[in-house]
């Protein structure tokens, strides 16, 4: 008798959880409203990572020409604040990686950072460096937007920034944003979903977003668990790799997911041809990449 009302009570805290789990993953989530940013015509958005850093040294003006050129949809670049609080496109935190020059870029003034040769360090294909003792510079933000006004971008405000500049940072971009009213052309991404909501708040909701890194994870493992309906997000996109901790983050309920809620899902950053038609053959909303060239030829060719 005992172990029958065992059994039965064990049944029961099963029953239970199942059917919890089961309203976690039908509940009803109400889909974001969709931004400008985003196109009703958009297919799988070229997404040219650090301006297409394979065809030119990276976040740099020749490096955004030639992806332009090449017919991409969207420009991916990284900001940073000098010294003297000017806007920058640089990745890193340092100059050391990318210029012949040194330092941290905080502790820089625009009139330093200027200088220094942001092509000196890349080599094309054939291992020459093509672009070294060219004129390549470091630029300002306001530049790329004059040179391209008509593009889009996801900006990534750089979380490297020290911290008491930060506000500084979010603030000098909208304002700029707003100069050069680029309010629907932009998404504003970062690793610290907190400035991408301070960001967020001084823009009035008037910019599309994304993720930081923790969101990001919190949404992406609720949608591995299949709690679809408890499982929400503050951001417009998410920009995700491949995989992480162990985990496909190509699984078909993350993809329904983002899909119910109207949430663009974006991978980065791919550079092999099967990884590529992969995401094509799953309809992802973006594929970041150092080749966009590359990608371009791939979805020409599936056009045919």
């Amino acid at each position: 008798m005992m172990k029958k009302k065992g059994f039965i009570m064990v049944s029961a805290i099963v029953g239970i959880v199942l059917i919890i789990w089961g309203l976690a993953f039908i509940w009803p989530v109400k889909p974001r409203p969709k931004h400008a940013f985003f196109k009703e015509d958009d297919q799988t958005l070229v997404i040219a990572h650090r301006g297409g850093r394979a065809h030119a040294p990276e976040n740099t003006l020749p490096a955004f020409a030639r992806s332009v050129e090449l017919g991409v949809d969207v420009l991916e670049l990284d900001v940073h604040l000098t010294k003297d609080e000017e806007i920058v496109v640089l990745h890193d935190a340092t100059v050391d990686r990318t210029t012949d020059g040194s330092g941290h870029i905080n502790e820089l003034t625009y009139a330093e950072v200027e200088v220094l040769d942001a092509g000196y360090y890349y080599q094309d294909e054939a291992g020459d460096y093509t672009y070294r003792d060219q004129g390549v510079h470091i630029p300002r933000l306001e530049e790329v937007f004059e040179q391209f006004p008509a593009q889009r971008y996801f900006i990534e405000l750089k979380d490297t920034t020290v911290q008491v500049l930060q506000p500084m940072l979010i603030q000098k971009v909208w304002e700029l944003i707003q100069q050069y009213q680029m309010e629907d052309q932009v998404v504003i991404g970062s690793f610290d979903h907190d400035l991408i909501e301070d960001f967020q708040q001084i823009s009035g909701g008037q910019v599309a977003i994304g993720a930081g890194e923790q969101a990001a994870r919190s949404f992406v493992k609720g949608h591995l668990a299949y709690l679809n309906g408890w499982t929400t997000i503050n951001a417009d996109s998410l920009q995700l790799p491949l995989e992480k901790e162990g985990h496909d983050l190509t699984h078909n309920n993350l993809l329904r997911g983002v899909l119910k809620q109207n949430i663009a899902l974006y991978y980065w950053t791919i550079n092999d041809p099967a990884t590529m038609h992969s995401l094509l053959d799953k309809e992802v909303d973006g594929i970041m990449t150092d080749h966009p060239a590359l990608l371009l030829e791939i979805i020409a060719e599936r056009q045919k």
